[in-house]
């Protein structure tokens, strides 16, 4: 069952009972209060009619035997308005129980009390009250037959079906109110629950969808739930990727330095000596510990924040950086030249630097047409050292200098040149864990220059 249909039912529930309870309680409150009020409106009549029995005792003493007849009509008449429920019958009679008066119409010698045999079949009950005169004597007894049980009376009866009809209106227009009402707040709670549910659909498909967050604090908490998860798995998705793509990019230096030396050894270009073939070899062991290492890599949701520092002799690495990549660049008869000094130790991470280098001097060949330059250098400052690359390529706008760093960026005029848009970022996100930079600038060919520096000591 859904949940509106539910809150529905309970609510209406709870409601119905709290009417029935709450309408029990009035009736009977308004019940006593209403019978003690009829009573007390039927002694003030037993009153009226006391003194009303009283003049025609009198007059039936005193008078001639002409006058009671037409004191007996007027006396019928004068008695008729209090002939309404609850009183049946008013009889009166003398000291020595002579039926002196009777609504009934039919005069004779009966005795009091006459009417108590109807009590049982018609549920009547006989009241007797004395009368007396002004002398406060006893003159005769005055006989009320009445509907024996209150509650029986017309007029109770009129009011307590008003009453309970009443309450059955009252019931049924909160039922309705209600309902509608609950209908109205329900179907709220069972769209935001069904548009946070169809969002969590979407996480799960690895879709990207808005949601607005409820008001209603319980829903709205399973929403920020949900939009931190959908936060995470994104988060671990891009991180993911990222390594995927900078795996995929590393490993196409080894194999494009592997290609261009076995290319060249088949063309006669070179001969694989003992050199060559220990440069093919670092190159295969470059890849089998990318191959031995790659499932960790991508599964590991984490950053890679890690440096491993070590003594490395930046000119020698970069010199054989220069020498696995020159057979690549003579296909495009582009000069590669270098501007090194004879030893320069530093403290840092060589796979690191290694990798950067790397990156750059790719990148400049991709883009640097063919039978063009290239030159990379290296500076000692006091604290650091610069390595700068500079190529006589396309180069790019001015205003896409910032965005060169960026994780896939591709400038529009170099969109037919192959890449993923990876090697500059790595470039620096390298850099800012060695505590160093990455900036470029466009150089005085028109072409691109890539200028990092790096710290001597890595903090």
């Amino acid at each position: 069952m859904k949940i509106k249909n539910q809150l529905i039912i309970i609510i209406i529930a709870i409601l119905s009972v709290g009417v029935l309870i709450q309408s029990f309680i009035a009736s009977k409150y308004i019940d006593n209060y209403f019978n003690s009020y009829i009573m007390q409106e039927y002694n003030q009549n037993i009153a009226r009619i006391s003194l009303i029995a009283q003049e025609i005792i009198a007059d039936k003493e005193s008078s001639s035997s002409s006058r009671p007849m037409m004191s007996q009509m007027a006396y019928r008449r004068t008695l008729s308005s209090y002939m309404s429920d609850p009183i049946v019958e008013i009889n009166i009679y003398s000291n020595q129980g002579r039926l002196l008066f009777t609504s009934s119409g039919a005069m004779g010698q009966g005795h009091m009390n006459s009417g108590n045999n109807q009590e049982d079949s018609l549920e009547l009950e006989a009241d007797i009250f004395d009368v007396s005169n002004d002398e406060n004597q006893k003159i005769g007894n005055l006989e009320i037959i009445r509907n024996k049980d209150v509650k029986n009376w017309q007029t109770s009866v009129l009011f307590n079906k008003a009453l309970y009809s009443g309450a059955a209106i009252a019931f049924i227009s909160v039922a309705i109110i209600a309902g509608l009402i609950i209908w109205i707040v329900s179907a709220k709670f069972s769209k935001q629950l069904i548009d946070t549910a169809y969002y969590a659909s979407k996480i799960e498909q690895d879709d990207q969808v808005d949601i607005a967050l409820s008001e209603t604090v319980e829903i709205k908490q399973i929403q920020l739930t949900l939009l931190n998860l959908a936060s995470r798995l994104k988060l671990k998705t891009k991180i993911r990727k990222e390594k995927a793509d900078k795996l995929s990019h590393e490993t196409r230096t080894p194999l494009t330095i592997l290609k261009s030396n076995i290319e060249a050894a088949i063309d006669e270009v070179i001969v694989l000596d003992e050199q060559n073939l220990n440069l093919c070899l670092e190159q295969i062991d470059t890849l089998s510990e990318m191959m031995t290492n790659i499932s960790d890599i991508i599964t590991d949701d984490s950053d890679d924040t890690s440096v491993e520092l070590s003594e490395l002799d930046l000119t020698k690495e970069i010199k054989n950086i220069i020498k696995s990549l020159s057979l690549q660049y003579s296909k495009k008869n582009i000069a590669l030249t270098s501007s090194l000094s004879n030893e320069l130790v530093i403290h840092s991470d060589k796979n690191k630097i290694n990798q950067s280098v790397y990156n750059l001097l790719t990148n400049a060949y991709k883009f640097t047409p063919y039978g063009g330059k290239v030159d990379i250098s290296v500076k000692k400052l006091d604290n650091s050292v610069t390595i700068e690359v500079a190529d006589s390529g396309m180069g790019v706008k001015q205003e896409e200098l910032d965005k060169i760093f960026t994780a896939y960026y591709r400038s529009n005029e170099h969109k037919e040149t192959q890449g993923d848009g990876l090697g500059l970022y790595i470039v620096s996100t390298n850099m800012v864990l060695l505590g160093g930079s990455a900036s470029a600038y466009i150089n005085e060919s028109k072409g691109l220059t890539v200028k990092l520096e790096i710290p001597l000591k890595h903090c």
